[in-house]
């Protein structure tokens, strides 16, 4: 943490409201960066355009001075869905010490709320079990790309490994708290999916496909010099094959009817 940046920053407003794949969230952002820098990170785009001289997973922004007016929005809000984050990780290596996400909850555990999701690669959920057990409507999203430890170095070295992810999920699940595995990025014959859903499925049968977001520049560099690394020849079968004439999506929609049929899950596609 020596080598990071923490930015206090009074802003106005911590929540905005956006569709998620067809559905209506409050999207709660108390923090702005993270620390796991994660190089897919669709986070890092917003990030990218106010911090130009700091590299994403540098810097993270601490919205501490909003929760007072997060507090009196929030019962006014018709709205009632709640999502937490899409400019961090929720729980990420701040949270531990500001611990923003956790006053929130117990900000929204006291208010009447319809459904809140929580998506975070972080053993830190586990602090708040508690809190999360006065929820009638949660879900946990834990994101995983691969099992592969060469793979996490490569992308994401700053995050919790597979094996941590592996015991959070399986703790959340002892107390019966919902969690949902999302497999991000999800690239053909680089994510080991069915790996994945064969560890994973003793403790959760609802699973998430998301691809990343090839629209972005940055993103699209990041992932494609990660595939010329470790298989270059698959460059060509991306472009000629998954990207050409909209396969890529085809192929991600027959791959989960697939597993879905194999191995008896719920699974969905995600946008991203």
């Amino acid at each position: 943490m020596s080598n990071k940046k923490i930015e206090y920053n009074n802003v106005n407003n911590i929540i905005y409201e956006k569709k998620i794949n067809g559905s209506k969230y409050n999207i709660i952002n108390h923090y702005k960066g993270c620390f796991y820098g994660c190089t897919y990170c669709n986070a890092k785009i917003p990030f990218n355009t106010v911090y130009t001289d700091h590299k994403w997973g540098e810097v993270v922004e601490v919205r501490n001075s909003s929760l007072e007016k997060f507090e009196k929005r929030i019962s006014k809000l018709n709205n009632k869905n709640f999502y937490l984050s899409s400019l961090t990780d929720p729980y990420n290596p701040v949270e531990k010490n500001e611990k923003l996400t956790q006053k929130i909850l117990k900000i929204l555990s006291q208010q009447k709320i319809e459904s809140i999701t929580i998506k975070s690669k972080s053993p830190l959920l586990l602090r708040d079990l508690k809190l999360f057990k006065k929820f009638d409507n949660l879900n946990i999203i834990i994101p995983i790309f691969s099992n592969n430890s060469n793979i996490h170095e490569i992308l994401e070295n700053k995050s919790p490994a597979k094996h941590k992810r592996f015991n959070t999920i399986k703790k959340l699940r002892k107390k019966n708290i919902p969690v949902s595995l999302n497999i991000f990025p999800y690239l053909p014959e680089i994510t080991p999916v069915e790996e994945l859903i064969d560890e994973f499925s003793s403790f959760t049968k609802n699973f998430q496909l998301v691809p990343p977001n090839w629209k972005a520049n940055s993103i699209k560099k990041s992932l494609f010099d990660f595939i010329r690394k470790i298989e270059p020849e698959l460059l060509i079968r991306y472009h000629t094959i998954y990207f050409k004439n909209g396969e890529y999506k085809s192929f991600i929609e027959k791959e989960a009817e697939r597993l879905k049929e194999r191995f008896k899950i719920n699974i969905k596609i995600l946008d991203n």
